[in-house]
């Protein structure tokens, strides 16, 4: 992030008695508004439209449109302070929210060329949400110009989901920074295998684990970046079940900030790169592990398919694999001659280059916007 910006996380998340009083201090006005206002009222009438009217949901519409008018009305003061008369303007969301609505709204209409947003997983697929609905999402899909989907998938999705809409939809993939390949594979050496995620219980690092302690046949040096809510509880685990083997050594780094993740990646030789998570989007820490020409083993989950062509840059698992299978794959790279492995990894670095480098992504879709 830029220099003059925090993660409000870094620090750890707040507890529950904090969220609770910021809640209490800084939402509660707002959700009596939300309750009184046009959105409430139109979102009520598509819930009552597709047959999702549920306490569940009507909560959920209450936390959708709250957010939106509280951050409307910053949006509304900071506006203020900008000559705007002379500009074209761009409204553009990162993820489907209404604030790209509003956000038009306060704007000299004459001046708005287009409104835009992308989508991702939360903002776009129902079924991932607890009330199976999502506020505002088909308000802003009908208002807005162009939707940009982050995925094949996604694209796919919304084309049956929202299909009245279908010429708003393109293909635009993120993509992340070119730090060029890492030092390689070697094939005298441990293997080195790297994760990197929050540790909590959708991401499975218990997998992971379970799959080493099952490997015997070669030796492993695995790190794990990204701390959790379940952090000491899977360094428990791993001392239990690999604390023993002496093929296998393994860290947990914890929290680490991108930029020294990335010189990591840069200076240290990782030859594969392992998500068993069983819920995704679309990766950006598989993106940026093929940015460095590391071979990936995955989930076939969310979009993760299109970060891996199998056997060609990676091999995919299927989302209830048995920890058996991911030793399997781990043992059988492990095995793999110099020449393989470099295939592997050269192919991982070219599907980055062709799919998923920043600066060919975005210029395409700053090019898209004229």
């Amino acid at each position: 992030p830029p220099a003059n910006t925090k993660d409000l996380y870094e620090d750890g998340r707040p507890g529950k008695i904090k969220r609770a009083i910021w809640s209490g201090r800084y939402m509660m006005p707002w959700t009596f508004k939300a309750l009184c206002s046009r959105d409430f009222r139109e979102e009520l009438t598509c819930l009552k439209r597709i047959k999702k009217v549920s306490f569940r949901s009507i909560k959920a519409v209450v936390r959708g449109v709250a957010p939106v008018l509280r951050n409307a009305k910053h949006f509304a003061k900071e506006l203020k302070k900008i000559n705007l008369n002379d500009a074209d303007i761009y409204v553009y969301s990162y993820w489907i929210n209404g604030l790209v609505l509003k956000t038009a709204t306060l704007l000299p209409k004459a001046k708005v060329i287009k409104k835009v947003a992308r989508a991702h997983r939360y903002d776009l697929y129902d079924e991932v949400r607890s009330a199976g609905y999502i506020p505002l999402k088909e308000k802003v899909i009908n208002d807005i110009d162009e939707l940009y989907l982050i995925s094949e998938d996604g694209l796919e999705y919304v084309k049956n989901k929202h299909k009245e809409n279908e010429e708003k939809y393109r293909l635009s993939y993120l993509g992340t920074k070119d730090y060029g390949l890492g030092p390689g594979i070697n094939q005298e050496k441990a293997l080195k295998i790297a994760s990197c995620s929050f540790v909590i219980p959708v991401k499975r690092i218990e997998k992971i684990i379970g799959a080493l302690s099952l490997v015997n046949e070669v030796a492993v040096e695995w790190t794990h970046f990204g701390g959790g809510q379940d952090l000491e509880k899977m360094k428990k685990l791993a001392e239990e079940k690999l604390g023993t083997k002496d093929n296998i050594d393994y860290k947990f780094y914890g929290y680490i900030k991108n930029a020294e993740l990335m010189k990591y990646y840069k200076e240290n030789r990782v030859d594969l790169f392992v998500n068993v998570s069983k819920h995704e989007g679309l990766p950006v820490s598989i993106m940026e592990a093929m940015s460095f020409g590391i071979s990936i083993i995955a989930t076939d989950v969310g979009s993760t398919r299109e970060t891996i062509e199998e056997g060609v840059n990676g091999y995919l698992l299927s989302e209830e694999f048995e920890d058996e299978i991911l030793a399997e794959r781990i043992i059988s790279y492990g095995k793999m001659s110099e020449s393989r492995k470099k295939e592997l990894s050269d192919s991982s670095r070219k599907i980055w280059e062709n799919k998923f480098c920043a600066s060919n992504n975005y210029g395409e879709f700053m090019k898209g916007l004229q």
